[in-house]
Formats: structure tokens, C-alpha cells, sequence
């Protein structure tokens, strides 16, 4: 049994780009699930990109959103 291959420098360009992408997705809202940073200061940020790396950072971000949804049911 092999165990799966993890270094980026071995994936495709377009994996490399994606996991670039989910990082500073889950850091933003990190920082967002702390208070430390508002939605509209992430939008700003994403205006600020080119057109390609702004769809790619809008589906990361809507990709990994469940991840740091707090549960209604949370104490």
C-alpha cells in the first residue's frame, strides 16, 4: 500500500494553485471567524485581484465556508 503523494511540487499546476487558494481562503476566515477581519474588507481584498484569481479565491472561499460556520446548536 502506497500512502498518497502530498508534495505540491509533484501536483499539477492547477492542484498547486488550488491548495495556494484554500490557504488564503481558510486564513481569511479564520480571521473572520475571530472578528479580526469583516466581509467587506474580504471583498475589497478580492476586488483588488485579476478577474481569473478572483473566481478561483471566490469558489475557495465558498468551498471551505462550512468549515468555519459556527453550529446553531453551539453552548
Amino acid at each position: 500500500m502506497s500512502l498518497p503523494d502530498y508534495n505540491l511540487c509533484n501536483q499539477s499546476k492547477e492542484a498547486q494553485e488550488q491548495a495556494a487558494d484554500d490557504t488564503l481562503a481558510c486564513y481569511w476566515l479564520h480571521l473572520k471567524a475571530a472578528g479580526k477581519l469583516k466581509r467587506h474588507e474580504i471583498k475589497k481584498r478580492l476586488d483588488g485581484m485579476a478577474d481569473a484569481q478572483r473566481e478561483r479565491m471566490r469558489a475557495a472561499l465558498n468551498r471551505n465556508l462550512p468549515k468555519f460556520k459556527e453550529s446553531k446548536h453551539a453552548a
